[in-house]
């Protein structure tokens, strides 16, 4: 929306971690509609600044965070973005992850994040099965990250 109401143009290079489809509305009848939308656009501001205090979070926990700290970090967002509940209250990301690509996320070298998820297992935090990851211990995860997003 920011390119239909500022007209800012995009600069950004979007990736996805899942299979997405992308649309793109007409401007003008984008911006007509929502216009006449008053609750819409309640909704999408609160949605906005929402995203907005969870960016801040995790850019702040990225910049100033410990590895074992920004592992977490990545393994809770993934979490909260794509964890499902099991019956016995572990939470698995339901899509295949790697190693190699939490470092990514994280900013870190494979093999630091390797070290890192693999003490999280030993604190029976997480789980890691070939590229299932399990998370057993939701709040403990929250503590390692040192943010919260309740």
């Amino acid at each position: 929306m920011m390119w239909a109401i500022t007209a800012t143009p995009n600069i950004y290079f979007f990736e996805t971690i899942t299979d997405v489809e992308v649309l793109k509305a007409p401007k003008k009848e984008t911006l007509e509609f929502v216009q006449k939308q008053p609750g819409l656009l309640f909704a999408m501001a609160k949605r906005i600044f929402n995203g907005l205090e969870g960016t801040i979070k995790v850019t702040q926990a990225l910049l100033g965070g410990n590895a074992r700290a920004k592992v977490a970090l990545i393994m809770l967002t993934l979490t909260k973005r794509f964890g499902k509940k099991k019956k016995n209250g572990e939470i698995i990301i339901q899509f295949p992850l790697t190693h190699r690509l939490v470092a990514s996320l994280a900013g870190l070298t494979r093999e630091t994040t390797s070290l890192e998820l693999a003490i999280l297992q030993s604190k029976k935090i997480i789980e890691v099965n070939k590229h299932t990851f399990t998370v057993k211990n939701l709040k403990e995860l929250e503590l390692e990250s040192s943010i919260s997003f309740e």
